[in-house]
């Protein structure tokens, strides 16, 4: 699922993917834009395989159960994504995660989580869904 990182008047942002995510999840929000002054917004496209369907979702909130030592550490960054359908208005909860591939450069993944129980209970806390 491609991640975009942009204004609403599309200007893009300057940093990484996962900078943005760990802003958000370490902060709460992403900086404002300096061409226009709206703030970063994380936008995420997925495809439906087998269909010429295509979903949007903005990502409301971020956490990550790690630490910037911990993820230096190990090698692996990840979080857990609160979304909303920009069509339905359906809220829905997304994993990804970062790792650093055979050439040293960080790469990002996803799969079928396997979370630790306090992550989820964690994340439901930051998000407000206990």
């Amino acid at each position: 699922m491609p991640i975009v990182v942009a204004c609403p008047q599309g200007h893009r942002w300057n940093g990484t993917k996962q900078r943005a995510s760990r802003e958000l999840a370490e902060k709460g929000s992403l900086p404002n834009c300096s061409a226009c002054g709206f703030p970063f917004r994380l936008q995420i496209s997925h495809d439906i395989p087998g269909t010429k369907k295509t979903n949007q979702y903005e990502v409301l909130a971020v956490f990550s159960p790690y630490s910037a030592e911990k993820v230096e550490a190990e090698k692996w960054d990840p979080y857990i994504y609160e979304l909303v359908d920009t069509r339905t208005n359906d809220r829905l909860i997304w994993t990804q995660y970062w790792t650093v591939n055979r050439k040293g450069k960080w790469a990002y993944g996803q799969s079928p989580p396997i979370l630790e129980p306090a992550w989820i209970n964690a994340a439901k806390q930051q998000f407000g869904i206990l």
